[in-house]
Order: C-alpha cells, then sequence, then structure tokens
C-alpha cells in the first residue's frame, strides 16, 4: 500500500505547482513502478511498462517478417533439376560466395557473384535468380568483355543456395555455401545484439579465409600428393 502521500496511476500534468515545505509526490503506474518520466503531452508514463510495450510490439513485427520471408523463399520459382545441376557445375568454375565490404554502412555483406565473357550463360543466370548484372572493360584493351551476375537481396541468395548446394563437389563451395547461408539467415533474425555482431565478425573471417588461395578448405584433400 502506498503512503498518503503519493498518488498511485496518477496522470498528473507536468509543471504542476507545489506548495512550499508540502512533500514531493512519487506517482506509481499499476504494475508497482514509479513513474519519473513525463511525456511532451505533459502525463507521467511508466518507463518500465512502456519499454516492454515497445518489445513486445518489435518481437511480434519480427516475427511476422520472417513467417512472411519463409513464405517467399518456400513459394519461389524454382528451376529443373538438370538446370539446378548445371548451374552448380558452371558456378563452381566461375562464381563465388563471399561476405565483404562495398560500402554499405553496417559492415561486410553476403554476396553471390559470376563473372564470365559468355553473355549467354550469365543470362541463364539473372533469368532463374534475379540480380545485378553488369558488363565490365578489363585493363588490358585485349581483352575480351567481362559479363557479371551478382546477387545482394538476402532472399535471392538464399534461394540460389538451397538450389544449387546439393550439387556442389568441392568442400571449400560447400563450406562456403554453408557459411553464407547461415549468415543471411542471421541476418534476416534482425538481432542487433553485441553477440550477433562478433559472430557476423567471426563468419567474415571465416569467409575471408575460405577465399583465400592456397589455403584449403577442412576436409579438402590435396590430389596432387596422393
Amino acid at each position: 500500500m502506498h503512503p498518503a502521500d503519493e498518488t498511485p496511476c496518477a496522470n498528473e500534468p507536468r509543471g504542476e505547482r507545489r506548495v512550499k515545505g508540502a512533500p514531493e509526490r512519487v506517482h506509481y503506474c499499476r504494475k508497482g513502478h514509479r513513474m519519473n518520466h513525463v511525456c511532451p503531452s505533459g502525463k507521467y508514463v511508466c518507463y518500465v511498462c512502456n519499454r516492454r510495450r515497445q518489445r513486445l510490439k518489435y518481437e511480434a513485427v519480427r516475427q511476422q517478417r520472417l513467417k512472411d520471408r519463409r513464405r517467399r523463399i518456400a513459394a519461389r520459382r524454382r528451376p529443373s533439376r538438370t538446370e539446378r545441376i548445371w548451374a552448380a557445375g558452371h558456378f563452381e568454375g566461375e562464381g563465388t560466395f563471399s561476405i565483404a565490404r562495398r560500402g554499405h554502412p553496417s559492415g561486410p555483406v553476403p554476396i553471390v557473384s559470376l563473372t564470365s565473357t559468355d553473355k549467354c550463360m550469365v543470362d541463364v543466370f539473372h533469368a532463374h535468380w534475379p540480380g545485378y548484372m553488369q558488363a565490365v572493360q578489363p585493363n588490358n584493351p585485349r581483352a575480351r568483355l567481362q559479363y557479371t551476375w551478382t546477387l545482394l537481396n538476402h532472399d535471392r541468395i538464399e534461394g540460389f543456395i538451397l538450389d544449387t548446394r546439393p550439387y556442389l563437389k568441392s568442400a571449400r563451395m560447400r563450406a562456403k555455401a554453408r557459411l553464407l547461408l547461415e549468415d543471411v539467415r542471421a541476418r534476416a533474425e534482425l538481432r542487433r545484439t553485441p553477440k550477433e555482431r562478433a559472430e557476423k565478425a567471426e563468419r567474415h573471417l571465416k569467409m575471408r579465409a575460405l577465399n583465400r588461395r592456397g589455403v584449403p578448405a577442412p576436409g579438402e584433400v590435396d590430389s596432387g600428393r596422393g
């Protein structure tokens, strides 16, 4: 029970004139929290309850976004099995999975890209998994024009990995695909905590190690040495 000079659940306007020598009035919410925050409308608001309502609202929006994302990925148009096997073979030879910095304010982002001088092959990837396509002229004027296909959207990256990962042969590409899939799913959770930032930085370092030339991936065997 509150003392006599305290008023529970009171919405007192800001700027009330106090009588000199009178005890200060303390306001409580229905949960028993002390209300020491005044909103712009001039009413006392419980900071603890307000924060809890905001967290519950954010969690509901986050869960709805995750549900919509799973629905979009499940409803994607999948190429035929023959086309997925063909795409996995070509991507393993000329494509790459990476987590790199591209001037994004949030740091390194997941990227799926493929570069080839054969525009018809790049057009097939772009038709089945729409992304960003551009033509690049190398510094050597005698070199042929190169065409680059890039995926930056997290939903499309996950869809591409789910379609092609079963047909990847090398241990390095399978490890990179597994790591990138873990990264895009973790980013979709929308958890901005110190633990999540540390895990994101760790995945970035692991991907850099896998993309480093001359370093074998875990489980990769050098067939040239027997």
